[in-house]
């Protein structure tokens, strides 16, 4: 867990992690080369942050595969994500933004944007070159979700639920 720091993380492994692998909370930094496998809570999680990544794989992840939350900005190119609850999740005021996106086995959704806490904005997902089925792409109500330039439709998703029910 980095908190209120600078960060650089090259060609690192997290294995087997009982919750997050990597939180950031409020704060800078690049993520690249690196492999997130068999976690029990979320892979890449921030919150207030601003990061950027390049070519990370999740496999086997438990929760999010990458989760922005709480206001953070987030640039990711080229993310694999196999065997994950989703793979690419913006919520609470974030704008997450992910290019060359690959996803197999998903047991809830490859794409969310959702507001979770009620004391921040609407959440945003752009999704780019990538090929996701829009089945598994939930965008609640007064967020926004694009993929390729396209808007996904919003629906009513209740956000509670779907932590109750895990």
């Amino acid at each position: 867990n980095v908190v209120e720091s600078k960060f650089d993380i090259r060609d690192t492994v997290f294995e087997g992690a009982r919750s997050d692998a990597f939180d950031a909370d409020y704060a800078q930094g690049v993520i690249s080369d690196s492999i997130f496998r068999e976690i029990g809570g979320d892979g890449l999680d921030t919150s207030g942050s601003e990061v950027s990544g390049a070519r990370l794989i999740f496999e086997k992840i438990f929760d999010k595969a990458v989760s922005a939350g709480e206001a953070s900005e987030m640039r990711l190119n080229g993310v694999r994500a196999q065997d994950v609850g989703a793979a690419v999740v913006s919520k609470d005021g974030s704008d997450l933004s992910v290019s060359n996106l690959s996803v197999s086995g998903t047991k809830v959704a490859v794409g969310m944007a959702y507001k979770k806490k009620s004391h921040y904005g609407p959440a945003r997902l752009t999704i780019s070159f990538s090929d996701v089925d829009p089945e598994l792409l939930y965008n609640q109500i007064g967020n926004q979700l694009v993929v390729d330039g396209r808007a996904v439709e919003g629906v009513d998703l209740d956000v509670d639920a779907l932590y109750r029910e895990g």
